[in-house]
């Protein structure tokens, strides 16, 4: 059996031959040399390797872990010096001073609003106590009848009349209404109502003395 030999064309023991790794495996190998054992099956391991690799072979790295190791990097150096210019002229720098000045001084000052007033507007009421004179004007309706206080301006105010009050008898008459009135509905609720011309339905007769004769006037 053929030993295998070395790069320098000396023979190498089994034990060495079966250690030698799958790089190496061109350097120790004597071209004039015939491969047995163990370096020949390493040879045709590799052999059959290469054969199996792809014709094209496309490889995608991550971009993160470009940064994460720029990051590592940062970390290990722990101080970074940075350095900038910045070029002011002449004529700017007091504007720049005063500026600032303002700025650092304005950030120690608490600003406070001032309280709002509360103004409280008192609200209208709803109605107020009257008593008003006027015609009175009775509208006989189908389902009910609209009472009407015609004012002498000309104003016509509408009454709220209870069921309970009788006032047929008023009807074209001057009454006075008294009641809580409703400005914005021109409409008096009426609490007591009592006529200002009414007659009697019947005239009371009015008692007459007829006169006595004189003794002189029979003579006559």
């Amino acid at each position: 059996m053929d030993r295998p030999r070395g790069e320098s064309g000396k023979y190498i023991s089994k034990e060495e031959a079966e250690n030698i790794s799958e790089q190496d495996l061109p350097k120790l190998v004597h071209k004039s040399s015939t491969m047995t054992g163990a370096l020949k099956k390493l040879k045709d391991a590799s052999e059959e390797k290469t054969l199996d690799e792809p014709l094209l072979d496309i490889k995608v790295n991550n971009p993160l872990s470009r940064l994460y190791k720029l990051l590592n990097q940062l970390k290990k150096k722990q101080t970074t010096t940075i350095t900038f210019r910045l070029g002011i002229p002449l004529i700017a720098l007091p504007v720049l001073i005063t500026a600032f000045a303002g700025l650092f001084f304005g950030l120690g000052k608490v600003t406070t609003q001032p309280k709002e007033k509360i103004v409280e507007v008192e609200k209208e009421p709803d109605f107020v106590n009257v008593s008003k004179a006027g015609l009175l004007k009775i509208m006989v309706g189908d389902a009910e009848s609209t009472y009407y206080l015609i004012m002498p301006s000309g104003e016509a105010i509408k009454l709220n009349i209870p069921s309970s009050f009788n006032v047929s008898n008023y009807d074209g008459k001057r009454i006075l209404a008294t009641g809580k009135y409703y400005t914005k509905d021109q409409l008096i609720v009426v609490d007591s109502i009592s006529g200002l011309e009414v007659l009697p339905l019947r005239p009371s007769p009015i008692p007459t003395q007829i006169p006595t004769p004189t003794p002189s006037e029979i003579v006559n």
